[in-house]
């Protein structure tokens, strides 16, 4: 990727980033590119990285799945990801490949699928995923009928129940990335930049200048001040926390306080051996990248998306390359078990895997006791829970919080100084971190034009009728 640095930059103060999720990382990385000498400073509370959503995450990558006030930034975000990783070997690092995307339906809940109305947000009622958005709104570009054809279904997915399959995805769209070695590739080429990271540290005190009222520093719980003009704060489920605690004053009716989480279970399996294979000692080739994807390079990454027998819930199976003890290994994710209403605690490093006893896990198990080959006896690598971000439109929200909605008295009149947010993009997460990171690069020194539109998705009131994007209470989960 070629950027174009911004001149003269040394008057610049620093930087301060709450949250070191995937999104406050990525807009580090592409800041750090785009302003070299910019200081930068990421704040973590948790005593470890990546404790929560970003690491939780499927890691699937969609390209045109989004409705059009999201349509440009998937587009930017995927053509990144590629870029990304044919120049930092993201295959080898991250497990990055293309992904063809499979609607599953068995005989048994053909009834039971209905076509989705929406693209990208439906994810967001209770107990549904984006498996809709797949096979409702997505054209199938192949059609499968009662298994009949193999050739482009994983080979760990069983064929037991005879299901129809319609290919709706081939990886000049879709794509597919180890969540985790992702996100400590973007953090190792941050620090690698001159990025400060700050663990188990938290802002506790945003000082103003007395005379015009702007962002001059704020105190951190370990006695620092950091002298600054602007925060960007991408602490996912915890943005209205942190809100509240560092401007007290706060207009309760400022857009970001919609912030809720929306958790979701999953599985992640140890890949069963190859149909054909003798032993399951058989070593494991990772497949090449797809750099000009046809119709037949099909079989690097797999996602299904199927409904169960009672159409409650919308069972997502992702399949992955990640490294296990040194050597490059298959694993399987399976997800879809959404809920609004789950808990989390003050610190991410504190929310608690959940086990088999828990009733999510053992839904989700049965499922993939049915669909994947030799479920029986499946290797659990581990059960958890992430908290994602949502709004209660299912979009995210970005750019500056104006200085009257945090309650602040003066400041906002001009210049780049101030509070910035980028928060809600729930399992896209990882798929539209690089737009988003790059857009919010791009917002923080003032570019008159960003690479992605997202005028819709802006903190601030649009149009004449100046409605902000919606009020507490009054959202999809109230």
């Amino acid at each position: 990727m070629a950027f174009r640095r911004i001149s003269n930059p040394s008057s610049q103060p620093p930087l301060v980033i709450i949250g070191a999720g995937v999104i406050g990382t990525a807009t580090a990385y592409f800041l750090s590119h785009l302003n070299p000498t910019r200081e930068i400073h990421i704040l973590e509370s948790s005593p470890c990285l990546f404790p929560s959503a970003s690491s939780r995450a499927g890691g699937f990558l969609a390209k045109d799945w989004f409705s059009s006030s999201l349509a440009d930034l998937g587009i930017l975000s995927f053509d990144l990801h590629k870029s990304l990783s044919e120049q930092n070997e993201g295959p080898e690092k991250w497990g990055y490949a293309g992904s063809t995307g499979l609607s599953l339906i068995t005989r048994k809940t053909t009834e039971a699928l209905e076509p989705a109305s929406a693209r990208g947000e439906s994810w967001l009622r209770q107990g549904a995923s984006r498996a809709e958005a797949a096979s409702g709104s997505l054209t199938p570009v192949e059609s499968l009928v009662d298994g009949t054809d193999l050739t482009d279904l994983p080979k760990w997915l069983s064929t037991a129940s005879h299901p129809q399959v319609e290919v709706i995805s081939y990886p000049d769209s879709t794509a597919q990335v180890d969540p985790v070695r992702f996100c400590n590739f973007l953090m190792g080429e941050c620090i690698a930049h001159g990025v400060h990271l700050h663990l188990s540290t938290s802002a506790t005190r945003v000082l103003t200048d007395p005379d015009s009222g702007n962002i001059a520093a704020v105190e951190l719980n370990t006695g620092i001040t950091i002298p600054c003009s602007q925060i960007l704060i991408t602490a996912g489920v915890w943005t209205p926390t942190v809100l509240r605690e560092l401007f007290p004053n706060i207009d309760h009716t400022c857009p970001v306080l919609n912030v809720s989480s929306l958790a979701g279970h999953s599985i992640i399996y140890r890949a069963p051996p190859q149909p054909d294979s003798t032993t399951t000692s058989t070593p494991y080739t990772p497949p090449p990248t797809p750099s000009t994807a046809t119709p037949k390079e099909k079989s690097l990454c797999h996602a299904v998306f199927t409904t169960d027998e009672t159409a409650s819930f919308s069972p997502e199976i992702l399949s992955r390359h990640t490294v296990h003890e040194g050597a490059p290994c298959l694993e399987i994710y399976l997800a879809g078990l959404n809920s609004p209403s789950l808990p989390f605690p003050p610190l991410a490093s504190e929310i608690q895997a959940p086990g088999m006893d828990d009733p999510k896990i053992q839904r989700l198990h049965k499922v993939g006791k049915q669909l994947i080959r030799e479920g029986d006896e499946l290797e659990i690598v581990r059960m958890q829970v992430g908290h994602r971000p949502v709004m209660p439109d299912g979009k995210p929200i970005m750019g500056r919080i104006p200085n009257a909605q945090l309650g602040l008295v003066g400041g906002g009149g001009g210049g780049l100084g101030g509070v910035y947010t980028c928060v809600g993009h729930g399992p896209w997460g990882i798929s539209l971190a690089p737009g988003s990171g790059l857009v919010m690069a791009e917002i923080l020194e003032g570019k008159s034009k960003t690479s992605a539109y997202v005028g819709l998705l802006s903190v601030e009131p649009a149009g004449e009728s100046g409605h902000w994007r919606g009020v507490v209470g009054q959202g999809l989960f109230s």
